[in-house]
């Protein structure tokens, strides 16, 4: 594909969103949120934090990141005051955001939880794997699917049927994954193959 022409974004971007305008990046090395048009452009700085990043995702205007393993951020789209939605989190690292909820693994509580994107307690919703290299999370309308270096499952937003789909997935403890869903199937990668596969949901 063409590379996007923008202005130099950064060497360590850690995670990166788009929407129907812009893409939204955080960059690693100082944790700034950036975006710059999917036309191409110079780059626009939002926000930042303190800490290590992770996932970034953008919903309704609103840019969301993981930082320090411990807290959940929100700047606006446009730039802004920092927000933090979510404190003292337990090794979250992977975010899925939707119209209402932002829902992140918390490794060291083996579990995924979440707040509401308007800021509230932190709920947990129910078990995922704990202690593992990296994770992954993308959601449908009722569920939270996550992918670990061992394993892809599910469970719904409410708590109830927790399942794994697919022990083993033969992924990189060292090559974060990633996983997907459309209207029938969860979909991921197993690195150690080549092969990328799917299951019903």
């Amino acid at each position: 594909g063409t590379p996007l022409p923008v202005t130099r974004a950064s060497f360590d971007i850690e995670s990166l969103d788009v929407d129907a305008g812009y893409v939204y990046w955080v960059e690693s090395d100082l944790g700034a949120v950036k975006r710059a048009p999917i036309t191409g452009g110079v780059p626009t700085f939002l926000g930042t934090g303190s800490g290590m990043p992770f996932d970034l995702r953008v919903r309704n205007g609103q840019v969301y990141w993981l930082l320090g393993l411990d807290k959940l951020l929100r700047v606006p789209g446009t730039g802004g005051a920092v927000e933090t939605v979510a404190s003292g989190l337990r090794a979250a690292e992977a975010l899925t955001v939707d119209e209402g909820f932002a829902c992140f693994t918390e490794s060291d509580a083996a579990r995924g939880s979440y707040p509401p994107t308007a800021g509230g307690p932190v709920t947990p919703i129910g078990g995922i794997a704990g202690f593992q290299l990296w994770y992954a999370l993308t959601h449908d309308t009722g569920s939270v699917y996550w992918l670990t270096p061992m394993s892809v499952g599910s469970i719904a937003k409410d708590g109830s049927a927790e399942r794994t789909i697919a022990p083993a997935p033969l992924s990189s403890g060292f090559v974060r994954g990633s996983v997907a869903v459309d209207d029938t199937y969860v979909y991921w990668a197993e690195g150690l193959i080549g092969a990328i596969k799917r299951a019903p949901k």
